[in-house]
């Protein structure tokens, strides 16, 4: 396992995905749109519907974390991967998790935060979903508690599909109403509706 150089969110909410950047994705948008980072917002509907279909289910959506610190977070929500064949050690993940951790601080703006882990415990590539209706005191550069947190599993070795992962989810967050969309739903059909 190991901690991922990801180029990720040191920036205001607004341009999370850098301009031009080479973890936009690649759609058939207009070759002006992706040379100049912007991908058009039906395209990357699109793309994070096909994502969500592979990625997330059901059965790895918290609507109501029973978590109160950032560590009880990341053994909820790894629980809920493992549970569903997604990671084969839990506490291996979590050390991964904690590894990423140290480079950099995955809570955001807007109360969201991406813990993600590219790590050898992973056996399928996966993202669970987590809400805490009080909010965590997880270290966010706002200094706001997290509310919302999308946990990214990416197996070891091969390509980095986390990094597409969050390119798509960083796209889909800054769109208007996904945030309140997802914090509003009350079954986990409706957070993937």
């Amino acid at each position: 396992g190991g901690a991922l150089e990801v180029p990720v969110f040191r920036r205001p909410r607004v341009s999370i995905i850098p301009s031009g950047s080479e973890i936009v994705p690649l759609v058939d948008a207009r070759e002006e749109d992706l040379r100049a980072g912007r991908v058009l917002p039906e395209f990357n509907s699109l793309i994070f519907s096909a994502m969500i279909t592979t990625l997330i289910n059901e059965q790895l959506i918290a609507l109501d974390l029973k978590a109160t610190r950032k560590e009880e977070v990341f053994t909820e929500m790894t629980r809920l991967l493992a549970a569903q064949g997604k990671v084969s050690d839990e506490q291996q993940f979590i050390k991964d998790l904690w590894a990423r951790e140290e480079l950099d601080n995955t809570g955001f703006e807007e109360g969201v935060a991406l813990p993600h882990a590219k790590s050898a415990a992973v056996s399928t590539p996966a993202v669970a979903i987590g809400i805490s209706r009080a909010g965590i005191d997880y270290g966010a550069e706002d200094g706001k508690p997290s509310r919302l947190f999308f946990m990214i599993a990416s197996p070891a070795g091969g390509a980095n599909h986390h990094i597409e992962v969050l390119a798509e989810l960083s796209a889909k967050l800054i769109e208007e109403g996904f945030i309140a969309k997802l914090l509003a739903a009350k079954t986990p059909a409706e957070a993937l509706a």
